[in-house]
């Protein structure tokens, strides 16, 4: 017991055989690990084409995934740990996904984990039924891989710069309507063409996941709109048709015929053609990481594989969409978890945790139902318009609240990244998620003006410049677009909006540097709100000369203070409210009457809810002369205003469906329709306003002619 048992004698004066050294023991050790990598990798082969050969001998979907043998990964994982520690550097896995996690994922059990990059050393059997990533399709050309393969150079980069030189051409489309398209000179691109409707995706392109749940989300969706969806037999509407037919092309597209009875169609998709392009993007990643695997095993040395291997930007990111509220962003993630949903259910991480933060607050609230419905399409559910989310998207899961750098896609509102981008000389700021952006997408565009435009103005203008940092990219799998700074060339910029209006089509205009250039609609307005109104009502128009925008608010505002107000100001024209759609505008106003002690009630978005009350009760009581109030108010509370006598709109408001509500409540029943009038003030500078008011034929005709004011009457028998 006492004696301890020993080994075989050491041999104190063995040499070391010639030539063996540390490195060498290394390599060999290195040898031996990938064999047996290589031995684990042939064995989970061997597994899954036995699986596949019973299910087809089963008559099953051979394309739906395999069994998930996650020991045979783990091991392949680990042992690729190994090489890492003895060689010091990483295997080439052609993603991001190897950065930390979030601390809200370190918390997360390992099975809820989702491990990306195995799946992108998986060749998903999408990428080999004959619409491999990369290879012409036998049907249609994929615009997708023909996009990403242009060569940019810097002779064409200034002709894309150059706006003066693009070429514009128009064309009329049942839905869209007119159409403006602009092209950059000798562009390599063809024309845009109506894609054929068919209830086969994949004659366009679109990934087989997509195309199989795309008939039932969307007529899901559509029931809500009223459309039947025997009607559709699992094909698009004739507004998606012709949406997707732009998109598809990879132009920029500006549409903004967009209402709240369209958004499902819409959105819809959009979400088709955001998710179409992720897959895409993943699918090259993964066949490429197969075929340098190969190439690798097979001993070529795959440090410069050349540029067939070229698959990403310098950041993950692809997709932006840009939403008001969190309501919005809720459906938008809704509708691609639908499609992206499987026979073999794709797991979805922290669902519970988002539909907690983005869920239907107030919902279904009494106070909102007497509201019209464009209001209750816009502010049913969260209108929280702080929030930014990264979704990433594999073969087996999503992930949600992912890392930006970690993410696919971002849907985000414009104050949630204007608070990450900063400004010029505040700390810890980050844009460089940005560079590397393919598709944007800006729905409801129309209600950031009503939120703050500037934060529109100062995304876009870091939106694709260098990352200061690497973050660990494969320059070697970067395309050379993105090395060389011309990845703004490529970015597909999708605007959707409810109105028309300069601030749009300027950003259309000025930040579109699509290659394939872009598509505006143009549509001529037939009817004009202005037949909305049932009030036996005279309005006055009031044009003012103006030949310089710098100079239109003062020149607005001295029409309004010598011509208008005098008008008014007189006993006999008490209970006037006046529009004043910009809150600049407002404040001038507002001083002015202060300064000469006019009468006046004063609402705008800021006034306090205890104080509203007080203010239109002193209006209409008569105590208070004016009634002065901004757009934005109207906007986000859609409250009516009793005992108006008349109306003066400072400008027209930007949605032509306000000119006939604020009208409608002028209150005939106590006032005598004799004694109500409606005043209006534009310029030329308000074309796009006039004409959703009054129709393009009329505006045509009350802009050149020689008189500057027209009477319009409304009601019953006008």
């Amino acid at each position: 017991m006492g004696k301890s048992r020993k080994g075989p004698a050491r041999s104190k004066g063995k040499k070391k055989p010639p030539g063996e050294s540390k490195s060498d023991k290394l390599h060999q050790i290195s040898q031996a690990v990938n064999k047996r990598k290589q031995e684990h990798l042939n064995r989970k082969k061997r597994l899954l084409a036995k699986q596949s050969q019973v299910r087809l001998r089963r008559g099953e979907d051979n394309d739906l995934p395999m069994k998930d043998h996650s020991s045979d990964e783990d091991s392949v994982e680990a042992f690729d740990q190994l090489i890492s520690a003895f060689n010091n550097k990483t295997d080439r896995d052609g993603s991001d996904d190897g950065k930390s996690s979030s601390d809200e994922e370190a918390k997360l059990p390992d099975a809820q984990m989702d491990d990306d990059s195995d799946n992108d050393n998986i060749v998903d059997s999408d990428d080999c039924n004959g619409e491999e990533v990369g290879e012409e399709n036998t049907t249609i050309q994929d615009n997708y891989c023909s996009r990403i393969g242009l060569e940019m150079n810097s002779e064409l980069a200034e002709k894309i710069s150059d706006k003066t030189v693009h070429e514009k051409r128009d064309c009329k489309w049942q839905e869209l309507g007119d159409l403006k398209i602009i092209t950059p000179p000798n562009s390599t691109t063809g024309d845009l063409k109506l894609l054929q409707n068919s209830n086969n995706l994949q004659i366009h392109n679109v990934r087989k996941r997509l195309c199989d749940r795309w008939p039932q989300v969307n007529e899901d969706a559509l029931d809500k709109c009223g459309i039947e969806r025997h009607k559709l037999k699992g094909q698009m509407t004739k507004l998606q048709l012709e949406l997707f037919s732009v998109m598809d092309s990879y132009k920029d597209l500006c549409y903004t015929n967009r209402n709240h009875k369209k958004a499902d169609e819409i959105r819809n998709i959009y979400c088709l053609h955001a998710l179409n392009h992720i897959l895409k993007n993943r699918a090259a990643v993964r066949k490429h990481n197969a075929k340098l695997q190969q190439l690798s095993q097979s001993g070529v040395n795959t440090d410069d594989a050349g540029d067939e291997f070229r698959d990403q930007g310098l950041t993950r990111p692809k997709v932006l969409i840009l939403a008001p509220f969190r309501n919005s962003a809720l459906k938008i993630v809704k509708t691609m978890l639908d499609l992206l949903q499987t026979s073999d259910k794709v797991q979805v991480l922290r669902k519970k945790r988002f539909f907690e933060e983005f869920g239907s607050e107030g919902s279904g609230s009494k106070q909102k139902s007497s509201k019209p419905d464009d209001f209750s399409a816009v502010f049913d559910g969260n209108t929280d318009d702080y929030f930014r989310l990264g979704l990433t998207v594999s073969l087996r899961s999503v992930r949600l609240y992912s890392q930006f750098y970690e993410s696919d896609i971002i849907i985000a509102s414009p104050v949630g990244l204007r608070t990450l981008i900063k400004a010029e000389g505040e700390n810890n700021r980050d844009f460089d998620f940005l560079s590397s952006i393919e598709v944007m997408i800006l729905d409801q565009a129309d209600v950031f003006l009503m939120q703050n435009w500037d934060h529109i103005n100062h995304l876009m203008q870091h939106m694709h410049r260098m990352p200061k940092q690497s973050r660990g990219v494969d320059f070697s799998r970067v395309y050379m677009w993105a090395i060389n700074n011309w990845a703004k060339f490529y970015r597909q910029t999708l605007i959707i909006s409810d109105v028309t209006c300069p601030e749009i089509l300027s950003l259309a205009n000025r930040h579109s540097y699509n290659y394939d250039g872009r598509v505006v609609t143009n549509s001529k307005v037939t009817g004009g709100s202005i037949r909305q109104i049932v009030t036996h009502l005279p309005h006055v128009f009031h044009q003012f000369d103006c030949d310089n925008y710098t100079e239109e608010a003062d020149k607005r505002f001295d029409y309004f203070i010598n011509k208008i107000l005098p008008q008014f100001r007189e006993t006999v024209m008490s209970h006037t409210a006046i529009l004043i759609p910009s809150y600049f505008d407002f404040v001038r106003v507002r001083n002015h009457f202060k300064k000469n002690e006019i009468s006046t009630a004063l609402i705008s978005e800021y006034t306090k809810p205890s104080a509203l009350g007080n203010k239109r009760r002193d209006f209409q009581q008569g105590d208070k002369h004016f009634l002065l109030f901004t757009e934005r108010f109207h906007y986000f509370y859609r409250t009516k205003i009793p005992t108006i006598k008349h109306m003066i709109f400072y400008q027209l408001p930007q949605y032509a469906h306000f000119f006939p509500e604020l009208c409608n409540m002028i209150d005939v029943k106590t006032h005598s329709d004799m004694n109500n009038t409606c005043t209006v003030l534009y310029s030329k500078f308000d074309l796009h306003r006039l004409s959703a008011t009054v129709n393009s034929h009329r505006c045509a005709q009350m802009l050149s002619s020689e008189q500057n004011i027209h009477m319009f009457v409304t009601g019953d028998n006008s």
